[in-house]
């Protein structure tokens, strides 16, 4: 009888030892969340945002519930151990709104990216072009300065030996030197076309050039302007 009394007494000691021990010892709860930054509340408390990590969580079964704007919110039930240390990672579903929104913005994407391909397609070869023109008509200008300077001083160096030449033959060659400077302003005058015609033909490929496409705005998603006060008791706590 006294060995019933004394295993009844050591197996309430032992069942009362062990309920202390698992109520008081704690485990940790690692939680990720896709997306990120979505609100946990463990047990109907917040406890921040994800990615979050949970330490010193007694021991027992917990109701984890994670939310974000434009998503469904998740929640789930654990049983955590002592000592454990529980990874949860949650998905969130969109709502219908935003998956409308991020398909539109999708769709306005794909069509913004064709537009730039063709935007590029056409507007390189142009500033090829145009770039190409624009130096040729400045290499044909500076020649046809250098003709009009070369041309007019030659000419009226020749002209004013031609007004005191006696002899002929000296005439003669003078006259000659002066219509070869007449000859080379008259090459400046072409290349001053030439110039002008290249310098147009540039502006032109620079002007035709299509505008650049506008890459349209993320979709936001709406935020509950309320503030809840369960969140504010935490920042509160958090900060002092």
């Amino acid at each position: 009888m006294k060995r019933f009394f004394l295993i009844a007494y050591l197996m309430c000691l032992t069942t009362t030892t062990y309920a202390q021990v698992i109520q008081g010892a704690t485990g940790n709860i690692n939680i990720q969340s896709e997306p990120k930054g979505a609100e946990v509340y463990l047990n109907g408390t917040y406890m921040g945002n994800t990615p979050l990590a949970l330490k010193n969580i007694d021991a027992g079964e917990h109701v984890i519930k994670v939310t974000k704007a434009g998503y469904v919110d998740a929640e789930t039930t654990i049983t955590l151990n002592p000592k454990e240390n529980r990874n949860i990672k949650i998905i969130l579903e969109e709502t219908p709104e935003t998956r409308e929104k991020r398909l539109k913005y999708q769709s306005a994407l794909d069509r913004y990216e064709a537009s730039m391909e063709e935007y590029r397609q056409i507007s390189r070869p142009k500033r090829i072009w145009g770039f190409s023109l624009l130096g040729a008509g400045i290499a044909t200008g500076i020649t046809a300065t250098i003709f009009y300077i070369k041309g007019m001083g030659d000419a009226s160096s020749a002209y004013n030996e031609y007004k005191n030449s006696v002899l002929i033959p000296d005439i003669d060659s003078r006259f000659n030197a002066v219509k070869d400077g007449e000859s080379m302003i008259t090459l400046g005058h072409i290349m001053t076309g030439i110039t002008t015609a290249l310098i147009g033909a540039s502006l032109y490929q620079f002007l035709t050039i299509p505008s650049k496409p506008v890459e349209p705005k993320p979709f936001t998603i709406n935020t509950n302007p309320n503030i809840r006060k369960d969140r504010v008791v935490f920042l509160i706590s958090t900060t002092f």
